[in-house]
């Protein structure tokens, strides 16, 4: 088992279906380096859920 070193932990809540929003707090993110929690209300009220469903998925 070998470990991983983590430079960062960025973590976004509240996005609210707002793809945008949720794209500008992640631009930063650097896969390879960072650690991303995305906490929750991912969906909800916003008009691009599918597309924040999409872009947490492809985070993965």
């Amino acid at each position: 088992m070998s470990m991983h070193t983590i430079g960062r932990i960025l973590a976004t809540s509240d996005i609210h279906g707002q793809n945008k929003k949720f794209h500008m707090k992640t631009m930063q993110h650097e896969p390879e380096q960072d650690l991303l929690i995305v906490c929750g209300d991912l969906i909800d009220r916003g008009k691009e859920n599918l597309k924040c469903l999409a872009a947490c998925q492809k985070l993965q």
